[in-house]
């Protein structure tokens, strides 16, 4: 992922979160309206203790290509309190792509299979808000790993072409630990149906592992292996967009 990607990642994150904390401004003022000028008890939307829900976080991407709708991650909580929770996310990804690339003299098959796993156990306090608005805080701990591997026939440099030759290169040990502070805000459009946005923000240890390289041809064979080093940043640690959830 390249530098302009993840500055627009983190634009369209901020969005997000401006959106929802408008929108929840506007709501806000009209319940509170609303019920004033009814002067009606509140109708229960918000779950209580005893109460989960599930949800999937949909992000919008159009980049330079056609329209795309990702699920990068899907979240359970249980209610232990009525405004305290425990929860959950689960983000996974993965990706196969085989290709056949003409060198002339002969056909190299490319082969890339890249894989990730996180889950990201966690706590939430909401606040009163309104009868169908419910904003929160909370903390995080992401925990996660991450394959990959490169495969090239007729090669043995995974570039160019070598008859009979063969070259991989996989990705071992990579892994992810952090610790994060979220807000987010839900909006209970239904009885057990709410939309909503969140950001995360906080401390991630991130270890890339080691970089494993085989090759060989009838007249070499040979092996090395590279660290590929470790990162420490405070950032956004997670995928977040706008959010659809259910309430049981």
């Amino acid at each position: 992922m390249g530098v302009d990607e993840n500055k627009d990642i983190r634009i369209m994150k901020l969005i997000f979160l401006g959106i929802a904390f408008v929108l929840s401004s506007i709501l806000m003022a009209q319940e509170n309206g609303d019920l004033e000028t009814a002067k009606l008890p509140s109708k229960q939307y918000k779950p209580i203790a005893g109460m989960g829900s599930s949800e999937a976080s949909l992000l919008v991407q159009t980049g330079n290509g056609a329209l795309r709708i990702d699920i990068p991650e899907i979240k359970g909580r249980y209610f232990t309190k009525d405004k305290f929770a425990y929860r959950t996310k689960i983000l996974a990804n993965y990706q196969n792509d085989k290709s056949t690339i003409d060198m002339g003299q002969g056909d190299m098959i490319r082969k890339i299979t890249e894989s990730s796993f996180q889950i990201v156990p966690g706590f939430e306090k909401h606040s009163s808000g309104t009868v169908r608005m419910s904003p929160y805080w909370g903390i995080e701990l992401p925990v996660g790993i991450a394959k990959y591997n490169y495969s090239m026939s007729n090669s043995i440099d995974g570039q160019s072409y070598t008859k009979e030759g063969n070259f991989n290169a996989q990705t071992k040990g990579s892994f992810n630990i952090g610790i994060g502070v979220l807000g987010g805000i839900d909006y209970y459009i239904a009885n057990n149906i709410f939309i909503g946005a969140e950001v995360s923000v906080g401390y991630l240890f991130s270890e890339y592992g080691d970089r494993e390289v085989t090759y060989s041809s009838p007249t070499v064979k040979g092996k090395k292996t590279t660290p590929l080093g470790r990162n420490r940043n405070l950032d956004f640690i997670s995928s977040n967009g706008l959010r659809l959830g259910i309430v049981f």
